[in-house]
C-alpha cells in the first residue's frame, strides 16, 4: 500500500520544484520538467510550453520578487499524478508581466495555491496546472480594494 508520497523520483522532483523558487535556481527548476512541458496558470490564463518559456518566466519572477519563498503544505501522489498544496510569500520589487503598477512596488504578499502535476516515466513533470488566490494577491498589492469590489462600469 502506498503512503501517497509517490515514487522516489517523483518525491525528489516535487521537493526540488518547491525549493528552487526560494533558492532562485533556474537550473534546478528546469531539471524538474520534461523538455516539452506544458505549464498552465489557471488564474491568469497563461500557458507556457517548454524549457525556454519556463526559464524566461522563472527568471522574470525571481527578478521581480527577489525575496520570494515557496513552502509546501501537503502533497498527494497517485500513479503518475500528484497534487501539491503550497504557499508563496514575497515583496514585489519590479514589474512582472501584467503586474506593472508602480503603486504595487514594495508591497509584500502571501497567498496559497495548489498545483496538479502529471509525471513522465522518469519522474519529471510533463504537465502542471496551477490554481492560486489571485484576488488575495491583488488586495495585498493595493490593486483591488473593498470599495472597488462589486462596482460595475
Amino acid at each position: 500500500m502506498s503512503d501517497g508520497s509517490g515514487s522516489e523520483a517523483q518525491a525528489g522532483t516535487i521537493t526540488a520544484w518547491i525549493t528552487s523558487a526560494t533558492e532562485k535556481d533556474v537550473g534546478k527548476f528546469l531539471s524538474c520538467f520534461t523538455e516539452d512541458v506544458v505549464d498552465e496558470d489557471v488564474p491568469t490564463g497563461r500557458v507556457l510550453r517548454g524549457h525556454g518559456e519556463l526559464a524566461a518566466e522563472f527568471t522574470a519572477w525571481v527578478g521581480a520578487v527577489p525575496d520570494c519563498t515557496r513552502q509546501e503544505r501537503s502533497r498527494l501522489v497517485s500513479g503518475d499524478r500528484a497534487s501539491v498544496e503550497w504557499a508563496v510569500t514575497g515583496t514585489l520589487r519590479h514589474a512582472f508581466g501584467k503586474l506593472d503598477f508602480p503603486q504595487a512596488l514594495g508591497r509584500s504578499f502571501a497567498y496559497p495555491g495548489v498545483a496538479f502535476l502529471e509525471f513522465a516515466p522518469d519522474g519529471r513533470i510533463r504537465r502542471v496546472k496551477t490554481y492560486w488566490d489571485l484576488t488575495r494577491l491583488l488586495f495585498q498589492l493595493g490593486l483591488l480594494t473593498a470599495d472597488s469590489v462589486g462596482r460595475t462600469a
